[in-house]
């Protein structure tokens, strides 16, 4: 076998192996004489200058291919450096036009080429860094982008490696907690972000969340200014990775949110405070009393809530403003806080109900001092608009965990208390009690039941004969109401008439009552029974809601009764407390020809002067002034002087609760010519009245 022959010598022979090897290189390289023209180059020079063949850059020079001459002179200036010097060039960085229109970047290196230690010319290696560049450049326009947006934006932007020391934060940030820029750089982030009170807080944070490799979440945290102000800041915390995904740190946005916390306590303050008197309001009153029931049952003990209604506060609003009343609310409001413990709780929940709950009550002596204290301080005057208003307060209250264990049964066990207590005369304290409720039930009972009266029939007016005394005949009836109650049989009004009146069904009631009292006033009309007049009760809230003479005219056109038949009886009492307007809505109804008693005269303190202005034709004497005559002295002196007084203004007189022949004898003596009482008769249904007008008038005809 044939050995291999060696590779002829590839710098003499034309074509050989260096010629091969430095066509296949990528970098562009070049050789050139002392006077700087090429000797040679390989084909990827050749190229990028815009020749077909490396040859023909034999003898030519940097002048014959770049367009710039400035740059051509400042190669041949390099060349000539490097050929003075022996001194290589490295790693020139230098721009170039190719021969194609492109553009592009080189790291070039020229070295002296020496033969015999003679410097014979210049050899040049240019490596095409164009795309590192342009990708630095990227890079760079990136960084500085960045940098901008950094710099320009509002929030803090703080990043920290994996100790908390932080190593970088932009202009706001140092800003924002009033360093210098610069300064943060090398702190630890907790230690300029945090107060004292958070900063174990903050670091605990910190290394939890490096250990568990959780996602961060935001942080809100009280901070504080190097001035010593103190601001609220939220801190976004995002991991910060190279790009093999290892942990460098946290890259955090920090916003000021200090007036947005202000703006939100006080948004907070308001959703659990009163504004006019900044106690706690009802909201915040359930909260707190939730909880200290909750420690009350672990620790065994016993609170106390007081349920506390404002005696005669209708009467500054109405008198003074509600103004008057809004300044009132407030010293009543400084008055309770200053009779309690600050531990004990004092809240309005609205109107001029406020309620105090008192923890760690060991027995009930302490809670009968608070409220002995609370009525003490309460009916002390107190300054309103200048002047000084007396009031007081009805207290109701329960216990825990005796009348409840919930905050609503404490609260509504309290109440009935508190109404309780108005019901003895205001200004009183009164506890809970179990009857309390059973009453409460009962009265929804009644109340639920009151709706549907009208509506299943069960109501029935019964009628009480008024008696003209000299002739012991029937002179009229009082039309009284009845309610067939379904399991609680015939009840009279005072059983459910203030129920009625509370929830307005009075209204309702009054209107049926008028409506069936003409139809039988009519019905009598036509069966000839000689009844002359029927007296109606009308209740206050009928006048005040403004519809009764409609309802009036209505019942009389329907059934064709003459108005001078009816008689509507309102008391003394409702026409005092309401002196402003009973004088208009009594001439209206006057208007319309119906007569007008005033019921119970004598328990109003009317005057006089007031009541020659009313409208007028009949004073009804209440039974508290009959029932003990001829007994009580007293008592018959104001029923002659009523009667007197009636007849010197010319009104009609007629006595109720008349049961004895004394007492007639006395009002007749008085000059009293009409009664009604038991001892004539009891209310009775309209058959029963019927029955005894006709044993009347037979009795009459008898004598005729």
């Amino acid at each position: 076998m044939d050995k291999l022959q060696p590779l002829a010598n590839p710098f003499i022979k034309e074509g050989g192996f260096t010629r091969l090897a430095l066509d296949h290189m990528p970098n562009q390289i070049f050789w050139k004489d002392l006077n700087l023209h090429y000797l040679g180059c390989n084909k990827a020079f050749a190229e990028v200058v815009g020749l077909s063949c490396t040859d023909d850059v034999v003898g030519k020079s940097d002048y014959d291919f770049l367009r710039d001459t400035s740059m051509a002179h400042r190669y041949r200036e390099d060349d000539q450096r490097v050929i003075d010097t022996g001194i290589p060039i490295i790693d020139r960085i230098e721009h170039y036009d190719d021969a194609h229109g492109g553009f592009g970047v080189v790291s070039t290196t020229k070295v002296p080429l020496m033969e015999k230690d003679q410097i014979v010319g210049i050899l040049g290696i240019c490596v095409d860094i164009t795309a590192q560049k342009m990708a630095e450049s990227k890079i760079y326009d990136s960084e500085q982008r960045l940098l901008s947006i950094m710099s320009a934006i509002s929030h803090g932007i703080q990043e920290n490696d994996c100790t908390g020391t932080i190593t970088y934060a932009n202009q706001a940030y140092h800003t924002m907690l009033g360093f210098e820029d610069g300064q943060l750089i090398g702190k630890k982030f907790w230690d300029v972000l945090a107060t004292d009170d958070d900063i174990v807080l903050m670091k605990a944070r910190f290394f939890a969340l490096l250990a568990s490799h959780s996602e961060p979440t935001s942080l809100i945290v009280k901070s504080r200014h190097k001035n010593g102000q103190l601001i609220w800041v939220k801190a976004d915390w995002t991991y910060r990775r190279d790009v093999d995904g290892n942990l460098l740190g946290f890259t955090s946005l920090i916003s000021d949110i200090t007036q947005s916390k202000i703006a939100q306590d006080k948004l907070d303050f308001l959703a659990h405070h009163d504004a006019l008197t900044q106690l706690p309001n009802r909201t915040l009153f359930n909260e707190i009393t939730d909880k200290a029931i909750k420690r009350a049952r672990r620790e065994n003990t016993m609170l106390a809530v007081i349920f506390l209604d404002l005696d005669r506060f209708k009467n500054v609003n109405d008198s003074l403003g509600h103004s008057a009343g809004d300044e009132l609310l407030v010293s009543v409001a400084a008055r309770l806080q200053g009779v309690l413990r600050d531990t004990d709780m004092v809240a309005r929940l609205g109107g001029d109900e406020f309620v105090v709950l008192l923890e760690d009550i060991h027995d009930l002596t302490r809670v009968r001092l608070i409220c002995e204290k609370i009525s003490r301080s309460l009916t002390t005057p107190l300054p309103v608009l200048g002047q000084t208003v007396m009031i007081g307060a009805s207290q109701g209250i329960s216990i825990y965990p005796n009348d409840g264990d919930t905050v609503d049964a404490l609260l509504s066990h309290a109440d009935a208390a508190m109404y309780l207590a108005k019901e003895r005369g205001r200004n009183n304290y009164q506890f809970y009690t179990q009857a309390l409720t059973d009453n409460i039930r009962r009265r929804l009972e009644m109340e639920n039941s009151l709706h549907l009266a009208i509506v299943r029939g069960e109501f029935e007016l019964f009628y009480q004969p008024q008696i003209n005394l000299f002739s012991n005949q029937i002179s009229g009836v009082e039309a009284l109401l009845r309610w067939h109650h379904p399991t609680r049989g015939l009840l009279s009004p005072v059983e459910f008439i203030d129920i009625a009146n509370e929830t307005g069904l009075i209204v309702d009631i009054g209107r049926w009552v008028l409506q069936k009292a003409c139809n039988q006033l009519a019905f009598w009309q036509q069966s000839h029974v000689a009844i002359n007049r029927v007296a109606i009760n009308i209740a206050g809230m009928q006048l005040e809601r403004g519809d009764l003479v409609a309802d009036i005219a209505e019942a009389l056109l329907f059934s064709g009764v003459p108005a001078h038949m009816l008689e509507l009886e309102v008391t003394e009492s409702f026409i005092m407390q309401h002196s402003d307007n009973p004088v208009l809505w009594l001439t209206q109804l006057r208007n319309i020809g119906v007569h007008i008693s005033i019921d119970d005269f004598g328990t109003g303190y009317s005057s006089l002067s007031y009541l020659k202005q009313l409208p007028v034709q009949k004073l009804k004497i209440d039974k508290s002034f009959i029932h003990d005559i001829p007994h009580d002295e007293n008592d018959m002196a104001i029923t002659a002087a009523i009667v007197a007084m009636a007849h010197r203004l010319g009104l009609a007189i007629i006595a109720e609760g008349v049961e004895s022949q004394e007492q007639i004898d006395f009002l007749l003596g008085c000059g009293c010519v009409e009664g009604q009482g038991y001892l004539f008769g009891k209310p009775m249904q309209a058959s029963h009245i019927e029955h005894l007008l006709s044993e009347q008038n037979t009795v009459i005809d008898s004598q005729l």
